[in-house]
């Protein structure tokens, strides 16, 4: 991919991903969350930072820095 996570750069971003999110359900369930919006997670190869994900460039891809396409199970 063409940009890293970079928490130095405000704009850019920041790290974290799909499993990640899944691991801390519960823990946002007890915040009193009800709902999780996320930005689009597809794949987003920009030159230049994008930071809010609307500049997809493949619409079957998951970002590979959030996950993958693989399906799993609990």
């Amino acid at each position: 991919m063409l940009e890293a996570a970079n928490p130095a750069n405000p704009n850019g971003r920041h790290g974290g991903d799909i499993k990640g999110i899944s691991d801390k359900l519960d823990y946002i369930a007890g915040l009193g969350v009800t709902a999780i919006w996320l930005n689009p997670v597809l794949e987003n190869n920009m030159p230049a930072y994008s930071y809010h994900g609307y500049a997809i460039t493949d619409f079957y891809r998951v970002d590979p820095r959030f996950g993958d396409n693989e399906v799993t199970e609990n």
